[in-house]
């Protein structure tokens, strides 16, 4: 009996031993985890730029305007056209949207280099929105009458501007998040959550947008060609974000299980 008693014993305070250590354990762990957040968020701050971080400006000294409002985009460039006249309505929305492009790339010019790198991936799908946004009552790119697509077009392309203003935002956020936060305590769990919600609703307004074009009678086929390669184009970007985003939840880092 007093042998049980013994081990008995023993083994009581084996257990509160390593329920003790582990309870100290995990109280360092997250201290030094704040501890690091702290440091990281201090010495990983972005340098200040060199270069002159003043607004952008148009050739004749007006500034250039960023997040523009469906509105303002149609009344700024209601067609700026390329190519000679006589164009096919198909090569004009290609012209239209690589001049666009073009745009867009000069505005980047004074960008961090991890904030250029995730406006390069969005550049040419922003463009074709733009496109959409500008030339919406356009009837030679979106028919005319009963039998035009020019509104819906309007309603799409407004939702794509606002779900891709959403995900930029949110690539921009992971980007730019400090890699030492990012290896103790892992991804950025709401930029991918944001990120994704936006892919489901993009996506389903692709799918909704190419029946649409496909359907129009009275649309040129030449132009109905040229925007479904673009929302297929779309539709690509919008499944590798889904796998960054993915790829972003799964990054726990070396002590995200403590705010699991």
């Amino acid at each position: 009996m007093g042998c049980i008693f013994f081990f008995s014993r023993e083994y009581l305070c084996v257990r509160f031993v390593q329920t003790a250590f582990m309870k100290h354990l995990r109280s360092l762990c997250i201290g030094l985890v704040v501890v690091v957040v702290i440091v990281a968020t201090v010495t990983a701050m972005p340098p200040k730029a060199t270069h002159d971080q003043s607004p952008s400006t148009s050739e004749h000294g007006q500034p250039v305007v960023s997040n523009m409002t469906p509105e303002v985009i149609q009344e700024q460039d209601q067609t700026s056209r390329q190519g000679p006249p006589g164009s096919p309505p198909g090569q004009l929305v290609r012209d239209a949207i690589h001049q666009r492009n073009q745009e867009l790339e000069q505005e980047e010019q004074n960008l961090t280099p991890e904030t250029q790198t995730v406006r390069g991936n969005f550049r040419n799908v922003s463009a074709f929105v733009h496109f959409l946004l500008a030339e919406r009552d356009n009837p030679m790119f979106f028919g005319s009458g009963s039998r035009g697509i020019g509104p819906e077009v309007s309603a799409y392309a407004t939702s794509f501007n606002g779900s891709l203003q959403a995900q930029e935002n949110a690539q921009e956020r992971i980007a730019n998040r400090s890699p030492f936060i990012t290896f103790f305590i892992g991804g950025d769990a709401a930029a991918a959550a944001n990120i994704s919600a936006n892919v489901n609703a993009t996506l389903a307004n692709i799918t909704q947008m190419q029946v649409l074009i496909n359907q129009c009678q009275s649309c040129d086929t030449n132009v109905t060609s040229v925007l479904l390669d673009q929302l297929q184009e779309m539709q690509q970007q919008q499944l590798q974000l889904q796998a960054l985003a993915l790829q972003e939840f799964n990054n726990k880092g070396l002590f995200g299980w403590l705010f699991c």
